[in-house]
């Protein structure tokens, strides 16, 4: 008995070592290993259909879901990813020259306007009268964040070309992910001790939440986004792309919106005296943008679980300051992995259910 005991000890102590070493070697590439598991989950009824176009060539299927995802995902993301730079590059270039000049005329035209100007003078005398120079503020703000504003312009692109990177070390994953699906999913089975009906009903909720989010929450933030982007370009308002993606990311936080930025943009343009561009912008946000999840959110997520507004908030901010921008996709996953594992302690724990599968 003793010696059963001491031999589990040791398979226990190599088996802990070893995870462990392997945990090294792997995290480096933790965050496309994690994107290839999510973006297997997603594109697997794609790779079923190619499968049977294919007659059962795995190989081929799963070359065609990674050739396809490249096309819509990360073709178009090197593009934007590189108008992101050079928008972001133009925005500090013009900083810069304001800080040289010693004036914020440039970064900010619309103080041009008559009335507005007028308005500002009246509260800028008031504000110098309490000793309170706004132009001095101004200035001495860009001036002290102007080298904050590289170190961040640089990690910036550092990550974003890191991002890059990882999406190609994530089609490696997907593929044989893909590929290898039936041997993958039954060796997973193997480990969770619940019996088959629940082990189902658990992936089946794992799987809805990851469309869900994904489906759900993310296109519909990418079409607002684009949308945006796209009223920015034709009104030819400055850095439409950069806007574009600005307003995307807000449309997926809960409580904020794409409004967030279009809106006070039709707002400067109506007071520049752009009348037309500022109702165009305007209406377009209103009944465009701001409408167009209502027409796609039940098309992709209807009758699916999802999680609760706050812990999307929650896995979408965790998610990017743990993993970066992948932490879109990886967040979200995590945290609904998290429920899931609470989901089999609750049928372990809970014999009727296991039983009765209900």
């Amino acid at each position: 008995m003793e010696n059963k005991r001491l031999n589990n000890f040791f398979v226990l102590l190599a088996i802990g070592v070893t995870l462990y070493l392997n945990y090294l070697i792997l995290k480096p590439f933790l965050s496309p290993i994690l994107l290839g598991v999510i973006f297997s989950i997603v594109f697997y009824p794609v790779y079923l259909k190619l499968l049977k176009f294919t007659k059962g060539k795995k190989g081929i299927a799963s070359l065609g879901v990674c050739l396809l995802v490249t096309i819509i995902i990360i073709i178009p993301l090197i593009f934007l990813t590189k108008s992101i730079v050079n928008e972001i590059i133009s925005l500090y270039e013009r900083i810069d020259a304001a800080i040289q000049a010693g004036s914020y005329k440039e970064l900010l035209p619309f103080l041009d306007d008559k009335t507005l100007q007028n308005l500002y003078q009246k509260v800028n005398r008031y504000l110098m009268a309490l000793q309170i120079d706004t132009k001095y503020i101004f200035m001495n703000t860009l001036k002290e964040n102007s080298s904050y504003g590289i170190s961040i312009l640089t990690g910036t692109i550092k990550e974003l070309s890191l991002f890059i990177v990882n999406l190609f070390l994530m089609l490696f994953t997907m593929f044989y992910l893909l590929k290898d699906s039936n041997i993958v999913a039954a060796e997973i089975k193997c480990l969770i001790p619940l019996p088959e009906h629940q082990q189902e009903r658990i992936f089946g909720r794992l799987k809805d939440i990851i469309y869900a989010t994904i489906y759900g929450t993310l296109v519909c933030g990418a079409v607002q986004g684009l949308l945006g982007g796209i009223a920015f370009w034709v009104l030819g308002l400055d850095s439409p792309v950069l806007w574009g993606v600005v307003m995307g990311l807000l449309a997926i936080v809960p409580i904020l919106g794409a409004f967030f930025i279009w809106l006070p943009a039709s707002v400067i343009l109506f007071i520049q005296g752009n009348y037309l561009s500022a109702m165009t912008l305007f209406l377009w946000g209103a009944f465009v943008i701001s409408t167009v999840d209502n027409l796609i959110w039940p098309l992709l997520v209807s009758g699916r679980a999802m999680l609760h507004p706050l812990a999307t908030l929650f896995s979408f901010i965790g998610g990017i300051i743990v993993f970066g921008p992948i932490g879109l996709f990886a967040g979200p996953f995590v945290f609904a992995l998290f429920l899931i594992l609470l989901d089999i302690v609750k049928e372990i724990n809970d014999p009727e259910r296991m039983t009765t599968g209900t």
